[in-house]
């Protein structure tokens, strides 16, 4: 009797071990996994943060992001995170006409793609925006052919891109014959030859075709709530419209005007929001940019809520 009540005594220890040993097991299977490093998922923040804005057309703030996400990925000397960054500051750059900004950004590109074993595709992204750099430069179309020149075989977008950005150019230099042939895939790519179109007909003063063209393009951006492609529509709708001499066409034109430099206000494009108000200028029988000025505050008096606005109004 005594030998089977110690037995028992001593097994307890060892259930209760068990017990223990089995509850942290089960306590381990359920843990969080190790939390990853701050550095890490801040940056992956400001890449998502930059990124959902630059889908969003909010412009300003992706720039925001991506500089900052530059500033991040620098301090850690991660250059491949560096140059996904920086990329996609450039085309912002670019596409706001900001060529100052742009050309010291590619610079940076350049720097940081040389420093590891980038992807193919980010170079060729590089080549593309090296390109639009040197075509929104005067005299700049032969220099951006030839830094494009490697890119026209690609089967992908960069390659239409690098294609549709060729015909322009050739177009620019007295060419038209190019635009026919291409067959973009994308909607914008469509949109985009759909306004080159619109300029071939242009410069053989086809007026009716121009205007057809440039409206099949700006239905396409509406489809694609694409801003900027909106904007650059109406503003190249405007021109054509000068260019007919009918009578009623200036009022148009100037309509036309107005609502591109609505949107690009919206957009925050210093840049091309003065080119604009430039070109409405320029439409005023007398005073010019007084004016103007005067029209456009009485016409759209929440634009002068918006910081910098009053300097492009002047």
């Amino acid at each position: 009797m005594l030998s089977m009540y110690s037995r028992r005594t001593t097994d307890v220890p060892l259930v209760a071990m068990l017990a223990l040993l089995l509850v942290s097991l089960l306590s381990a299977c359920g843990s969080a996994p190790p939390q990853r490093p701050v550095a890490e998922t801040t940056g992956e923040r400001l890449l998502r943060e930059a990124r959902a804005a630059h889908a969003a057309d909010r412009y300003q703030q992706a720039l925001l992001r991506y500089t900052d996400a530059t500033e991040h990925y620098r301090s850690l000397d991660d250059n491949r995170q560096l140059a996904l960054a920086l990329v996609s500051r450039a085309e912002i750059l670019l596409l706001f006409g900001e060529s100052e900004g742009a050309m010291r950004t590619l610079g940076e590109l350049g720097d940081a793609l040389q420093r590891f074993d980038n992807p193919p595709g980010l170079e060729a992204r590089r080549l593309l925006l090296e390109a639009r750099l040197k075509a929104s430069m005067s005299d700049g179309s032969e220099a951006a052919r030839k830094a494009v020149a490697t890119l026209l075989d690609r089967e992908d977008a960069i390659g239409e891109a690098a294609r549709i950005l060729d015909c322009r150019e050739q177009l620019r230099l007295g060419d038209g014959s190019c635009v026919s042939t291409l067959q973009p895939a994308s909607r914008l790519g469509k949109a985009r030859v759909l306004r080159l179109r619109a300029e071939a007909q242009l410069n053989e003063t086809n007026i009716e075709e121009a205007l057809r063209f440039n409206q099949e393009a700006l239905q396409l951006y509406r489809e694609a709530h694409y801003r900027p492609g909106i904007a650059s529509s109406l503003q190249e709708r405007a021109d054509i419209l000068s260019q007919s001499g009918e009578a009623g066409d200036r009022s148009t034109a100037r309509d036309l005007l107005v609502r591109a430099l609505d949107i690009r206000i919206w957009l925050r494009d210093r840049v091309h929001a003065a080119r604009v108000t430039d070109r409405l200028a320029s439409m005023e029988p007398e005073g010019g940019w007084q004016a103007l000025t005067t029209q456009l505050e009485r016409e759209r008096p929440r634009w002068l809520a918006i910081e910098g606005m009053l300097d492009i109004l002047r």
